[in-house]
């Protein structure tokens, strides 16, 4: 056996990642990579200085299938022209090097109304929406380990990573977040709903809000057709996973929207290509087409868990948190 794909509860990860990578085994780990932001530096550094140095070429790389869709890589093209930095450069100089070697796609232009992503200018204010229903027609509802957590923050820490992500594809490093929790449902502990104002290192700044309180998962997606909202200074984008809309002014002074539809194959397609990603480093190879797609590190990871903790830090103690503290 030369990999494993760790498909393991939240608290049993870092064990696990440990002795497979002692092994000598390359790891694919689920998200999130550790339940705490200190035993994420533990399990880096480990592997970075003691398991690549035993076993040259050891791959370790995190399952986050945001990182792969084809969508938000879109809109993190557009956003990179407006920032200087790359997604993790804060954590780790080997993460700089993943991210400059990776393929971005680009949007489509439309040649006859010209309405497309690089018309609206610069990104300014943004806001990223989730609304869920955890109860018994979740499939996730009746996972044990996820109805008693034994790690912070319970679902929120679960699937906040994933939208973090998200957030850092297309808007880069957090500097600060000013947040508020609460549980509404006492069969969802510890929290169930989280609103964060979130300011990055470039500038812009974003709501976030995340809540499982909805009463079913159609009733979410009909109040929140769109995750994602975009403020531009001559413009805006609104998005989901599979479809991006452009919202541009044309030359009568009319908004115009142009929208865009995105093939993610129901999310198969990210999860495919992060297998992909993780298979062909793991067997030493170059990526086998232009729209290949480097791994997602797990020092990216880390900072999805620092961020998340930040947001949760902040709640509980009542003022904004400065990433650099965490």
């Amino acid at each position: 056996m030369d990999a494993v794909d760790l498909i393991i509860p939240i608290d049993a990860m870092p064990e696990f990642i440990e002795k497979a990578l002692s092994a000598g085994k390359h790891v694919l780990s689920e998200k999130p990579m550790a339940p705490t932001i200190q035993q994420g530096r533990e399990m880096l550094s480990r592997y970075r200085t003691v398991h690549q140095l035993q076993h040259p070429g050891l791959v370790w790389s995190v399952a986050e299938q945001i990182w792969y869709e084809p969508g938000w890589r879109m809109i993190m093209d557009y956003c990179s022209r407006y920032r200087s930095s790359n997604i993790g450069e804060s954590r780790s100089s080997a993460q700089e090097s993943s991210s400059n070697q990776t393929q971005v796609s680009s949007l489509p232009v439309d040649d006859d109304d010209g309405c497309h992503i690089s018309n609206i200018g610069k990104p300014l204010v943004a806001t990223l929406t989730r609304l869920s229903a955890m109860n018994s027609s979740n499939k996730y509802y009746a996972t044990k380990w996820r109805a008693t957590p034994n790690y912070q923050g319970g679902y929120l820490f679960d699937g906040g990573v994933h939208e973090v992500c998200k957030l850092r594809m297309m808007f880069g490093e957090v500097q600060e977040v000013c947040s508020f929790t609460q549980q509404f449902k006492p069969d969802v502990p510890p929290v169930d709903s989280l609103t964060s104002s979130i300011k990055f290192k470039c500038g812009l700044i974003c709501n976030f809000t995340y809540t499982f309180t909805a009463h079913s998962l159609s009733i979410a997606s009909s109040m929140v057709p769109y995750d994602v909202m975009i403020t531009a200074t001559e413009g805006g984008i609104i998005a989901k996973n599979s479809e991006i809309a452009v919202i541009s002014q044309n030359a009568l002074g009319e908004a115009q929207r142009h929208v865009i539809p995105i093939e993610n194959e129901l999310g198969q397609l990210s999860i495919r290509r992060e297998i992909e990603a993780f298979a062909l480093s793991a067997l030493g190879r170059a990526a086998t087409s232009a729209d290949s797609i480097a791994l997602y590190t797990p020092e990216q990871a880390l900072q999805d868990v620092a961020v998340v903790q930040s947001i949760l830090l902040s709640a509980e103690i009542g003022k904004s948190v400065a990433l650099d503290t965490i």
